[in-house]
């Protein structure tokens, strides 16, 4: 989406905006006749629906996006933290001219974690995949009532896909089949925050890093009681699914800004982790170790840096700036 122009008027001699576009399709990869683009009937049909799903997102958009920002900073070094929404409906406006300076502004871009936009979806699992035997399939770890349920969803996936989840830890199997459900009600969203802010920054040759190790992040959250995780695969097939409506005021609370005491972003025990097993592995242990590398960061670095990552780091009890704040560190919230 083109950014949005900047609301308001500032001093006269302030410079404009930095305005960062957005990549298109290389030239070798479109296909023209006199100078109009071809497309097959079914990419068409595909690129319909496309500007169909960005009109109605847009719709619901009655606003200028401003996504909070802070930071922090000593002598010779700053780095900006901005908490993300991993994926975003398709067509949702984000970006505005503070974060635009800010993002110019950056020569390192720090992620949780960096993606290889290249790597298929089965070597991105590859990983995260327990020896055959490790633990029994997964029509064996939910209760019999609820088996037919679970095979019909397998049985969408290809056969090696399907062999593969009876790998996977309770609690993955159970985003993926949520995931899955969630796919087949038409809750289909598109990439985030993060995942343009990498191919950005790696375009213009600028440095990106990961905070974390993903494998100690996995080794962390399957360590959760697999009585727990088992209950978390059941209430997958189960529980009803988030409306598009309750998935919606998650962006929109991100896009204004809103980190308050009641801000939709701050994660609570849900449908599916009713009793909150996965708060420890997911949020508090990693928002210990951020905090701990940023400091390290200011200690060691120097320069400007953009911390970019989950936005439920960000927010409630116990979030990272509050981990910083007690270890003595001023956080400016910029936008």
């Amino acid at each position: 989406h083109p950014t949005a122009p900047e609301s308001g008027e500032g001093p006269a001699d302030a410079a404009p905006p930095p305005r960062i576009a957005y990549a298109g399709y290389p030239a070798d990869e479109r296909i023209s006749i006199d100078g109009a683009e071809v497309h097959s009937e079914t990419e068409a049909a595909g690129l319909a629906l496309y500007s169909l799903t960005v009109d109605q997102t847009r719709a619901t958009q009655d606003y200028m996006p401003a996504p909070a920002i802070w930071r922090i900073g000593d002598a010779d070094t700053t780095i900006y933290l901005f908490g993300t929404i991993h994926q975003l409906p398709i067509g949702f406006r984000w970006r505005n001219p503070e974060l635009e300076r800010v993002i110019a502004a950056s020569d390192v871009l720090l992620l949780e974690t960096i993606v290889d936009f290249d790597e298929t979806p089965e070597d991105a699992l590859a990983p995260f995949l327990l020896p055959s035997g490790t633990l029994p399939p997964l029509t064996l770890r939910i209760p019999p009532a609820q088996r037919p349920a679970l095979k019909a969803l397998l049985g969408m996936f290809p056969p090696e896909m399907a062999e593969k989840m009876n790998r996977m830890p309770s609690w993955i199997a159970a985003i993926m089949l949520a995931s899955l459900r969630g796919g087949m009600a038409g809750e289909i969203a598109g990439p985030g925050a993060d995942d343009w802010l990498q191919r950005h920054f790696q375009r213009i040759g600028r440095q990106v890093e990961e905070i974390e190790d993903s494998t100690t992040v996995f080794r962390n959250v399957s360590a959760v009681p697999e009585e727990e995780q088992r209950q978390m695969l059941s209430l997958a097939l189960s529980e009803p699914l988030d409306g598009r409506h309750d998935l919606d005021a998650m962006a929109h609370a991100w896009a204004v800004g809103d980190v308050s005491e009641r801000s939709p972003l701050i994660l609570v025990p849900g449908a599916m982790d009713p009793a909150g097993a996965l708060n420890a592995p997911i949020l508090d242990q990693r928002n210990t170790a951020w905090t701990d590398h940023l400091l390290l960061l200011l200690d060691t670095r120097t320069g400007t840096m953009l911390f970019a990552a989950g936005a439920a780091h960000f927010v409630g009890t116990g979030s990272v700036l509050d981990l910083l704040r007690a270890r003595g560190i001023a956080v400016e919230r910029v936008q």
